[in-house]
């Protein structure tokens, strides 16, 4: 696919073949209609319990459930993983997927750039406009981290984010690809990431750093750990889209030892190892991210797909089944684990990880103008003498950020 939601499409070979060839997929069963709106979000879909009709209806919820919702929205915190499980097996995956989606868009600078986002979708819907992506007076430069396979698989999945960068092309906004390993471990494409960190710094280039599934992992490493804060001042933002940042439980399923096999089979015919797969498993990814510590200047912006159970794709479904008792999950990945430390999120209800929405050519542009629209307004705020190769710190003098330390702590960990 040529879209930049659908870059986010990046699972790996082995993931596909076992979505496609595996027997027994679970099918994914959601009988009762209902039609609502939740935290600006309005959704009509089929649910899975009586309990999600009423929450999305609005209609009154059992005792322990509205206390959650309260402690949460009160105290302004993101649910916890354990949270979620807790609330699917109490009640059901699309309960504690509504209550996910409440208590996200329950934060007003999240809420924001929402509004920013659903505004410019709506005008791109309404008009023949080209984004306003101009960025001739900056020195902004847009770096894609491509996806699993992206050479080989690209032209199919979209990982090679070329679609994008043939549209930034007709902006006159500067735009490059990350050369990284297409199978390669998330440790090792993180030190090519940074490596390119360092040589844009070195020419004096501010950088928007987007990133899709498996790369939100690694891009999360380069600027997170393995790059000093004065090495990420011309870092101003990164849009992590259906970022696999802790992992996939989807992954540990494929690579225990009943299935293992077949995984290492179907990558040795097309030459590959498990390499890259082994290095998304979640005991390996979680403690990793847990000791990551991202600069306060960068905007960290997570675009996050929420989808109830009856809008699950045809390539989603079987990794959604499972890891449907585990919580609200894309179909790779957790949709809580998508979520970025004191970051922005942007929700899109009614997809899974593989972004098959209406418009969505649209959306990508709409997600590329809001973001570079933020970095143009911090940077004409902040620009002073300093060249930014230098660690002129602009992004943190923007009022919209926040106060970093503050925004992580509503993560009820």
């Amino acid at each position: 696919m040529h879209h930049l939601l659908t870059s986010s499409r990046l699972l790996p070979f082995l993931i596909l073949v076992l979505s496609t060839s595996t027997p027994g997929c679970a099918s994914i069963s959601s009988s009762l209609h209902a039609h609502g709106t939740i935290a600006e979000q309005t959704m009509t879909a089929r649910v899975d319990h009586p309990v999600a009709q009423d929450y999305l209806e609005g209609r009154p919820l059992p005792a322990e459930l509205e206390e959650l919702r309260r402690v949460h929205i009160a105290e302004g915190k993101l649910p916890s993983a354990s949270v979620l499980t807790h609330l699917t097996a109490r009640y059901s995956t699309d309960v504690a997927t509504l209550f996910f989606l409440e208590t996200v868009g329950a934060d007003d600078e999240s809420t924001a750039i929402q509004r920013e986002y659903a505004s410019v979708v709506e005008r791109l819907m309404q008009t023949d406009e080209d984004p306003q992506l101009d960025a001739a007076s900056s020195r902004l430069t847009v770096v894609f981290a491509p996806g699993w396979f992206y050479k080989t698989y690209g032209a199919k999945t979209g990982a090679d984010f070329q679609r994008q960068l043939a549209q930034l092309a007709k902006t006159g906004v500067p735009a490059e690809l990350i050369e990284t390993d297409e199978n390669g471990t998330v440790e090792a494409n993180a030190e090519i990431i940074a490596e390119s960190m360092r040589r844009l710094r070195r020419q004096g280039r501010e950088v928007l750093i987007v990133s899709g599934s498996k790369s939100g992992a690694e891009v999360a490493i380069a600027l997170g750990d393995i790059l000093p804060p004065e090495e990420t001042t011309h870092v101003l933002a990164w849009l992590s889209i259906g970022g696999v940042h802790q992992g996939s439980p989807f992954a540990d399923w494929a690579l225990n030892p009943t299935v293992c096999w077949f995984s290492q089979l179907n990558l040795g015919v097309q030459g590959f190892d498990l390499e890259g797969a082994l290095s998304l498993q979640t005991s390996r990814r979680r403690p990793h991210f847990a000791r990551l510590r991202f600069p306060d200047h960068l905007l960290l912006v997570s675009y996050v797909p929420v989808p109830l159970s009856s809008g699950i794709s045809d390539q989603g479904a079987f990794g959604y089944s499972r890891m449907r008792d585990l919580g609200p999950n894309d179909g790779l990945t957790m949709l809580v684990d998508q979520l970025l430390p004191g970051g922005l999120t942007i929700v899109e209800p009614g997809v899974d990880h593989y972004f098959v929405h209406p418009n969505r050519e649209l959306r990508s542009l709409a997600l590329m103008e809001v973001l570079v629209k933020r970095i143009g307004a911090t940077s004409s705020v902040s620009s002073g003498t300093l060249p930014v190769a230098e660690g002129a710190a602009h992004a943190s003098l923007s009022p919209e950020r926040g106060d970093r330390a503050s925004r992580e702590d509503r993560h009820d960990r």
